[in-house]
């Protein structure tokens, strides 16, 4: 279940970025390798370039640009809406490891 989510992320962000033209400029020639660590051992990655995100493939990488480590009832409830991002930041229910820079535009997706 949880990766039929994590895939519905992906493409309603990827629809976003084919209707909204800031955005596409905000993620012009950005490159980032994501990976999604589940605190019950699971982990999935995915990349994104020319303004998409790839396709999500289980397991890990070795130095992903971006870590998210969530367990999977916080993760799942993040992309449902029903769990509040800046409430599952701030308990340590989600942590983000990334520059500063893509801690930032993270927010801005939250």
């Amino acid at each position: 279940m949880i990766e039929e989510l994590i895939n519905g992320a992906i493409q309603r962000f990827n629809a976003r970025v084919d209707r909204d033209q800031e955005l596409q400029k905000e993620l012009e020639g950005m490159v980032r390798t994501i990976q999604v660590e589940l605190k019950e051992g699971k982990s999935y990655c995915f990349t994104l370039k020319d303004g998409r995100m790839g396709q999500l493939q289980e397991g890990r990488l070795d130095n992903p640009d971006i870590k998210i480590i969530s367990d999977e009832a916080t993760l799942s409830g993040l992309l449902t809406g029903t769990v509040k991002p800046m409430k599952a930041w701030a308990t340590r229910k989600v942590q983000f490891k990334a520059s500063l820079e893509d801690i930032v535009r993270i927010r801005k997706f939250l």
